[in-house]
């Protein structure tokens, strides 16, 4: 029986029916909810969780296992980076615990704290290699394996005779040209100690005259404007109220070598870590976006084009809301896979999540299933806090034990030409598998959503590895499969047509790099 075009109430009829094909790439630009639908390329998604868009194809990402318990909720990681070794610790409001290797049983305290709602940093003087952080309420301390040493005063030089300040008063460290700076919290100051110094006597440099919003420092970072550390370094102090004041110099003690380059408004800062030091460029997460510095500085405040963010603004604003005065906000960056994730806490009205951007190519998508609290890139791997425990992330396992569910819609696709009716025959799937998962796929037509979805099925062939079987006795190739099957999914005619997938997977290759239709073409609508 030959198959016949359907015909509609709007006129389908098969004596202006052509037959046609098209074929479009995965949505491997990632998801865009800043353009309007029905101009969007069909590169992108209109959703997608847990699908990481690469530069060929779109895969899954990586999972997640337990690395070591902690007694307490886990605030913060820090990662110890000396000539001798490498140590991760976990900080809780307990205080610190050390979680290097992986471990059954909670590991002792390393050291004792009120809150582990640390800012840490990673220096080397003469002296060694050190971790040193505060958090606005323990007095400001530095290790060096294996000691932990804490400093409750430092001498203010250029304040009143003997006048010093307590560093539980210290919200905020940072690291800029080989000094260490604090902002002593609930003002408008910041201390600096001499450089390549661990301690010592601290000045004071007050900037609240330049701040027209008002409001105080919460955050500090150094920005390189010419690729490398050096005296162009640029020295930002962020305010509560989104307005960043840009010094250039070396030291704020000295009128002729530290002056004023400029103030910018750069939105709500979020989290207590909102700086993030990415290659020459300093990023700063605000209720704006993720905002480039050197962005900033030629293009203006009110450009997109400063925000990483910008394909995903819209979803990106839906994801601050209730969660605005939240620590946990994050950046972290992994540059072998190419990954930068903005850790997204909880709100009111969702869980906790990850909105993960493809370092190469500028692609967005989300994270779902980490419920984690802060993140750290300790030796070449991601650690995360999740609950009371660390986690090593971007395994090749699913989510502890269980398989991670992936989904995406791909943008409204107008199939040529675009002003006649489609009916969309048949439809596949171009996908490289291997391992454990589960496919199935949806079409929609003309902007109408449903929750449909058919199974794919996929025939996996076993193939013994080179060098584990005899020879002549077995045959050598890849554990995977291509999909390569026609699929009909029964769909309303219409205009546009966005397929969808949904792929729940273990320990699994996966590769979608392609979309493929057939379809038949009616009348004009009249």
């Amino acid at each position: 029986m030959m198959n016949q075009p359907l015909k509609s109430a709007i006129g389908f009829a098969s004596r202006n029916s052509i037959a046609s094909s098209a074929s479009h790439p995965a949505p491997v630009g990632g998801l865009n909810t800043r353009d309007a639908e029905a101009a969007m390329r069909t590169v992108y998604a209109t959703t997608m969780e847990n699908f990481w868009p690469q530069e060929r194809f779109v895969g899954i990402r990586g999972g997640a296992e337990t690395h070591h318990p902690t007694p307490a909720a886990v605030k913060q990681l820090g990662s110890w980076n000396g000539a001798t070794g490498r140590e991760l610790y976990a900080f809780t409001d307990m205080g610190a615990f050390g979680v290097t290797a992986a471990g059954d049983a909670a590991p002792p305290i390393a050291k004792a704290f009120t809150s582990g709602d640390m800012v840490l940093v990673n220096y080397s003087t003469s002296g060694g290699s050190y971790l040193a952080g505060v958090n606005g309420v323990d007095s400001y301390f530095y290790y060096k394996s294996p000691v932990w040493t804490s400093v409750a005063t430092f001498n203010v030089g250029n304040g009143a005779p003997d006048e010093t300040i307590a560093t539980d008063k210290f919200s905020y460290l940072a690291l800029h040209q080989r000094a260490l700076y604090f902002i002593e919290k609930e003002s408008m100051n910041f201390y600096f100690l001499p450089i390549d110094s661990i301690t010592g006597e601290v000045k004071r440099f007050p900037v609240g005259g330049l701040y027209r919003k008002g409001g105080k420092l919460v955050a500090m970072g150094s920005w390189t404007i010419d690729g490398a550390d050096g005296p162009d370094d640029l020295a930002v102090f962020l305010s509560s109220e989104g307005q960043a004041v840009v010094y250039s110099g070396t030291d704020p003690a000295t009128a002729g070598s530290w002056s004023l380059r400029g103030v910018f408004d750069v939105g709500t800062p979020l989290g207590s870590t909102p700086f993030f030091k990415l290659g020459g460029d300093l990023l700063v997460l605000t209720s704006f976006g993720l905002t480039s510095m050197t962005k900033l500085m030629k293009e203006g405040w009110t450009s997109s084009k400063t925000t990483l963010t910008d394909t995903i603004s819209s979803y990106f604003q839906d994801t601050t809301r209730g969660a605005e005065t939240s620590k946990e906000w994050r950046v972290v960056a992994d540059p072998k896979i190419s990954l930068l994730l903005i850790n997204v806490p909880a709100s009111p009205t969702r869980g906790r999540l990850q909105l993960a951007m493809n370092l190469v190519t500028g692609a967005w998508t989300v994270f779902k299933g980490w419920e984690t609290t802060s993140w750290e890139l300790h030796n070449g791997q991601l650690y995360a806090g999740v609950g009371n425990s660390v986690a090593k992330m971007w395994t090749q396992s699913g989510d502890f034990g269980k398989r991670i569910v992936c989904y995406a819609r791909c943008a409204w696709a107008y199939l040529p030409p675009r002003a006649r009716t489609k009916q969309v025959n048949l439809i596949r799937f171009l996908i490289r598998v291997g391992g454990e998962l589960s496919i199935s796929a949806g079409l929609d037509a003309d902007f109408r959503t449903s929750d449909l979805f058919y199974p794919l099925n996929f025939t996996l062939f076993p193939i013994s590895r080179f060098d584990t079987s005899e020879w002549n006795e077995a045959s050598w190739g890849a554990l995977e499969s291509m999909q390569v099957d026609w699929l009909s999914i029964p769909v309303e005619e219409g205009f546009c047509l966005a397929p969808s997938l949904r792929v729940f997977a273990g320990d699994a290759t996966f590769q979608w790099s392609a979309v493929d239709y057939t379809y038949t073409v009616g009348g004009l609508v009249g």
